[in-house]
């Protein structure tokens, strides 16, 4: 997205975490790794907000799926991503 409406390449996880099973988690970057990856991340997420949130406002549709469908599943989903959720393999 970043790319498309901002014309600007992030930095990616893997550039400061590395990949694969010897990947960091992002509380084992050094600050001075984390501190511009985190910066950029916000400021994008902002740039991209403003630029695009509009488009969902002019659109009725896209506002009902937005208010009654995206927005309420926030906390649901933030919550299996904090605990997690058991899957039943059988």
């Amino acid at each position: 997205l970043a790319l498309r409406f901002l014309q600007h390449s992030c930095i990616s996880f893997e550039q400061i975490a590395g990949k694969g099973k010897n990947q960091l988690t992002f509380n084992q970057i050094e600050l001075e790794q984390a501190s511009p990856y985190a910066a950029e991340d916000a400021d994008v997420t902002l740039r991209l907000h403003n630029r695009l949130f509009a488009n969902i406002e002019q659109d009725e549709s896209l506002k009902t799926v937005y208010e009654e469908i995206e927005m309420p599943l926030v906390p649901v989903l933030s919550r299996i991503e904090r605990t997690g959720v058991f899957i039943d393999e059988m």
